[in-house]
């Protein structure tokens, strides 16, 4: 969901269902990872391949919500380039704007295990 927060404002909000996250003994630990709670669109790869999953899979979303943002792309081309992002491939966006496409590409991450986290 991206809110209007003011005329110069967005917020996005709603990426935290993908987990919940507990504090134990003052470390955060994440439970309750395996949900169908999710726009497939936005999806990570690892939810797509109904594997173990953390936070991570919301700074995916956040960076395929950037990039709708950026790029100016039709629904067909939308898909496809979400796909793109999901089998880690490179995508043509963005060529005039290196510092958007650098954080786009940052977050889209396809393997989990080297994506930034929240």
């Amino acid at each position: 969901n991206i809110l209007f927060a003011g005329p110069d404002h967005l917020k996005i909000c709603d990426l935290g269902i993908a987990t919940n996250v507990v504090i134990v003994e003052g470390t955060e630990v994440t439970a309750g990872t395996r949900t169908d709670v999710s726009t497939p669109l936005y999806a990570a790869p690892e939810q797509t391949q109904w594997i173990h999953y953390t936070s991570k899979v919301d700074v995916f979303a956040l960076g395929l919500i950037f990039a709708e943002m950026c790029e100016i792309m039709d629904v067909f081309q939308r898909s496809k380039i979400f796909k793109n992002y999901r089998d880690g491939k490179v995508n043509n966006i963005l060529s005039d704007e290196p510092l958007a496409l650098r954080l786009i590409n940052y977050l889209t991450i396809a393997d989990h295990n080297i994506r930034p986290t929240c």
